[in-house]
């Protein structure tokens, strides 16, 4: 299914929670534990090379979220590692059976992460939501070159080549910024058992 593009989606958003996170298989529905964010990377201690990914929850100590924890997070086969400070819980996975579309996710070739991995992503998300036709939009950039050619030229004489141009770089979203994806403590003490 297509859908109908009427603006370019500009704003900043965390592409790691968006396209890696529903490759760990964590249900979004039906869960009242929402993850605040995800990082690729963590000081020297997690490496987005690593193809890991760190997931982000608020600090609590709800018996529901315990075992939600134990369940859904540790119990999960890509679970590496723990860590926390005083207001947050990081919970580091491995990505390596996605390694192909990890590495497709960075390089921003989110075109070519594989089939199975795309399905996940659009489960995650479920049908017929805003972000689930952006997510589509992205993934399945050729179906929306000319809505984006339409939308970014008014000028008949310069849609041809504006076309031209989005169809030779293909991908309609730039790739994740490293840096913005990188969990970044200064001040807070970190106890964690990652060597």
């Amino acid at each position: 299914m297509k859908y109908e593009v009427k603006r370019i989606y500009s704003k900043q958003f965390q592409k790691s929670k968006n396209f890696l996170l529903p490759l760990l298989g964590i249900c979004r529905h039906n869960s009242r534990f929402i993850p605040l964010n995800t990082y690729l990377s963590y000081e020297d201690k997690v490496i987005y090379t690593d193809c890991s990914l760190i997931v982000k929850f608020k600090k609590v100590t709800d018996i529901d979220f315990m075992k939600y924890e134990q369940q859904t997070l540790i119990g999960n086969d890509n679970f590496l590692e723990y860590f926390e400070d005083s207001k947050s819980m990081f919970y580091v996975f491995s990505l390596l059976d996605s390694a192909q579309s990890y590495n497709n996710f960075i390089l921003g070739k989110y075109s070519e992460i594989i089939s199975n991995d795309k399905l996940k992503i659009k489960k995650f998300f479920g049908g017929q939501t805003q972000i689930y036709s952006l997510i589509d939009v992205y993934l399945y950039p050729e179906k929306y070159h000319h809505d984006y050619a339409r939308i970014l030229t008014s000028d008949k004489d310069n849609a041809e080549a504006m076309l031209t141009q989005i169809i030779n770089s293909h991908e309609l979203l730039e790739p994740p910024c490293i840096i913005k994806e990188t969990l970044i403590h200064s001040k807070v003490k970190i106890e964690s058992n990652l060597s």
